[in-house]
C-alpha cells in the first residue's frame, strides 16, 4: 500500500510542476480512496475511471494553484510510523496549517477526522 501511495504522490507533484492538468494512472481501488480523500481536502479537483486498451486507469483532475509542493511522506515499506493520539495532538500543535493524512481502522483521514474520532493510525503523508 505504501509504495502505491508514494508512488502517486510522486507523480501529482511532478505533474504540478509540469503545471499538467490532469494525470492518468493505473487504477487501484487504494489508489481512488486516497484521490477521493485528496479531493475533499481541495488539492485535486477531479477523479474519473475509464478504460484504455482493456485496463481500467484513474484521471486526476488537478488544480492550477492547489498548494501541493510540499508533501513529506511519513511512513516507508520499511519504516513504519503510527501515530498515537497524543503523537497526532502534539504533530497538529507544532504544525497547525499542514495536512497529515493516515491510513486507520475507518480508512484514510486528516488528522483533524482522527481526532474527532479518537483514533491514531499510519502517518501516510503530511501536506503542506
Amino acid at each position: 500500500m505504501l509504495v502505491t501511495i508514494s508512488t502517486l504522490i510522486s507523480k501529482i507533484k511532478a505533474a504540478y510542476v509540469a503545471k499538467a492538468y490532469f494525470l492518468d494512472v493505473g487504477y487501484s481501488d487504494i489508489t481512488r480512496k486516497f484521490v477521493l480523500k485528496l479531493i475533499e481536502e481541495g488539492f485535486v479537483s477531479t477523479c474519473e475511471v475509464f478504460e484504455y486498451d482493456s485496463q481500467k486507469v484513474l484521471r486526476i483532475g488537478l488544480l492550477p494553484n492547489s498548494g501541493f509542493v510540499g508533501v513529506v511522506m511519513g511512513s516507508t515499506p520499511g519504516f513504519r510510523v503510527f501515530l498515537s493520539l497524543y503523537r497526532l495532538r502534539k504533530l497538529k500543535q507544532r504544525v497547525p496549517s499542514a495536512t497529515v493524512l493516515l491510513s486507520t481502522k475507518y480508512g484514510f483521514l486528516t488528522s483533524s477526522e482522527a481526532l474527532r474520532r479518537n483514533v491514531g493510525g499510519l502517518l501516510i503523508c503530511v501536506i503542506y
